[in-house]
């Protein structure tokens, strides 16, 4: 199984998952662009990177996402020079909100689902027209997560489950608009254990939460990129037996 040859832009790759499927797609000989808004932890994850052949070419996009929402247009953001030629966009990028919605503010409910949910519509948007140029079966992957539809729950995530939760339906009715051209699927990971979301299931009555490793999440990540046959699915990453993939 390789990439060579395709290219892959990547939100949220500083750090957690986006930096993991980075270097694993890297490896495999894909070319990736990293984007993200900490300078540090980006270069640091820039010469990370492997390069297994020639042609391959690594970069790196320093950008805050939210600027999209505010931007009056659009296609004069930096991040549509790094669209072309793109044929597999994961939307990793998202904040974590941990608080009671009667204590939460109004602009960290905005502020949530504006990058979780309105952010990935945005950057879909901008770079389908690339994807359906391209005959390397190009996709888009989102990332969701189990607290959105699975019936699992932690206290103060309404908002980040609500937005998650809108992902898969965006997920699902995008998949039917771009039908056989573009591929759209969501991955649901349940609580990374190396991140801070895997840190909730460790306090009180979150223990009883399902919980994976980053690597785990990873190779099912690879899995739905580069299995030209799932398309409009929701793909579950957890241990316990819950379905592996479905349709909602």
């Amino acid at each position: 199984m390789d990439l060579i040859g395709r290219k892959a832009v990547i939100t949220g790759a500083s750090r957690g998952l986006g930096a993991a499927l980075s270097y694993k797609l890297a490896s495999l000989g894909c070319s990736v662009t990293l984007v993200a808004r900490n300078k540090t932890l980006l270069n640091q994850q820039l010469n990370r990177l492997p390069v297994i052949n020639q042609d391959q070419k690594h970069e790196m996009l320093l950008y805050d996402l939210m600027n999209l929402i505010s931007d009056t247009d659009l296609k004069k953001s930096p991040i549509v020079n790094h669209l072309n030629q793109v044929s597999i966009l994961v939307n990793c990028a998202g904040v974590t909100t941990h608080s009671l919605l009667a204590r939460i503010s109004e602009q960290d409910i905005k502020n949530t689902v504006n990058l979780d949910l309105v952010v990935p519509m945005l950057l879909s948007k901008l770079a389908y027209k690339q994807l359906f140029k391209l005959k390397h079966d190009p996709s888009i992957l989102n990332v969701s997560s189990v607290l959105s539809i699975t019936g699992q729950n932690v206290n103060g995530t309404s908002i980040y489950s609500a937005s998650k939760a809108g992902l898969l339906g965006f997920t699902q009715a995008l998949a039917h608009e771009l039908r056989d051209k573009v591929r759209v699927n969501s991955l649901l990971p349940a609580l990374i254990r190396e991140t801070d979301m895997g840190s909730m299931a460790n306090v009180g009555s979150n223990q009883s939460l399902h919980t994976i490793s980053l690597q785990q999440v990873v190779d099912k990540a690879v899995e739905i990129i580069t299995d030209p046959t799932i398309n409009g699915k929701f793909v579950v990453a957890d241990n316990e037996k819950l379905p592996i993939q479905f349709d909602y």
